[in-house]
């Protein structure tokens, strides 16, 4: 033989080797089982996860009595017990050298359908007429399913609160005269309030949070105070004060600054008397000027009714001629 002939020889010898061994390397390893259902059987094909991402697919038809699927994605599995486990609808089952095709001879007609779900593939076989099985879910793809659902879920929920306002520090001071108690509390800002009373019971309810301690004023309560309870509700700060039957709770404030005062309920009330019969004196002054002014509005108009005759002209008489005392002759 030339020498360059041997040379070739030698070269594909070699060669070949390597090509068996590459495409042995393109075969990813796969399991094949069979699944039954209602009225179907299903030849699962479960890939290595590796080509998950690959998302294998079959080109699966039947010709005469063969069926043939041709595999994007070549494999390397046992098909010796695939006639076993399809219950009498095989015959024959063999997978081509390259793993590329897939072939199985039937003993009946039936319609085969095809699905995949990244490293799975399904083939279902269905008797003529019958409805198609639904597509496959791979486990990779039913977590992708719930994570959606659990998304969708979450995104649905109204959004979450918002965090609690931080607390205003507050200091609180007593004041006691002979008419009122008076308790301030002194904010680092102007804060609004609302004060509500029922019976002997008011509340103060503040729309920040406090923070403060009342703990010594609760235990030794000032005059007309009985009772003192304060509490955060949400953002809010209220304060509830049971008082002494008869007292009406006051509260206003300026800037920080709010006072709550508790009125001495007897020095109200003698307030209140003086105040009515201030009221009363007033009204009657009011109602005497009306009277007044409705007696000359009276007087007026009796007048105007009848009015006084005019007196006649006085004509002047004329004045007496003077009288002439004559002297007597005597003769």
């Amino acid at each position: 033989m030339p020498k360059a002939a041997r040379h070739i020889g030698r070269l594909a010898g070699s060669l070949l080797p390597l090509l068996l061994a590459s495409t042995a390397l393109a075969q990813t390893p796969a399991t094949l089982s069979v699944e039954r259902g209602e009225n179907s059987l299903r030849l699962l094909i479960d890939y290595d996860d590796s080509v998950a991402d690959n998302l294998p697919v079959a080109d699966v038809r039947v010709e005469h009595t063969v069926l043939i699927a041709r595999l994007s994605e070549p494999l390397e599995a046992d098909v010796s017990t695939l006639v076993g486990e399809l219950s009498g609808l095989a015959a024959r089952a063999r997978l081509d050298p390259d793993g590329s095709t897939l072939r199985i001879a039937l003993n009946q007609s039936v319609e085969a359908y095809t699905s995949a779900s990244y490293d799975q593939v399904a083939i279902d076989f269905v008797p003529v007429g019958g409805a198609r099985p639904a597509d496959i879910v791979s486990p990779r793809e039913a977590r992708e399913i719930e994570a959606a659902r659990l998304a969708a879920e979450q995104a649905a929920l109204p959004p979450p609160p918002p965090p609690p306002a931080e607390a205003l520090p507050v200091r609180y001071r007593v004041g006691q005269a002979t008419e009122y108690t008076r308790i301030e509390l002194l904010w680092p800002r102007e804060v609004a309030f609302t004060l509500e009373q029922t019976g002997n019971v008011a509340e103060v309810r503040f729309a920040e949070p406090a923070d403060i301690d009342l703990s010594r004023l609760s235990g030794s309560p000032p005059r007309f105070l009985q009772g003192l309870d304060a509490r955060r509700e949400g953002d809010e700060f209220v304060l509830r004060l049971t008082v002494e039957p008869g007292v009406e709770v006051r509260a206003w404030g300026e800037d920080g600054r709010v006072a709550i005062d508790l009125p001495d309920p007897a020095f109200v009330d003698a307030a209140t008397l003086l105040a009515e019969l201030g009221e009363a004196a007033d009204a009657e002054a009011i109602a005497n000027r009306a009277d007044a002014t409705t007696d000359a509005a009276a007087e007026e108009t009796v007048a105007a009714a009848n009015p006084r005759p005019t007196p006649a002209p006085v004509t002047p008489q004329p004045a007496a001629a003077p009288m002439t005392r004559q002297a007597s002759t005597s003769d």
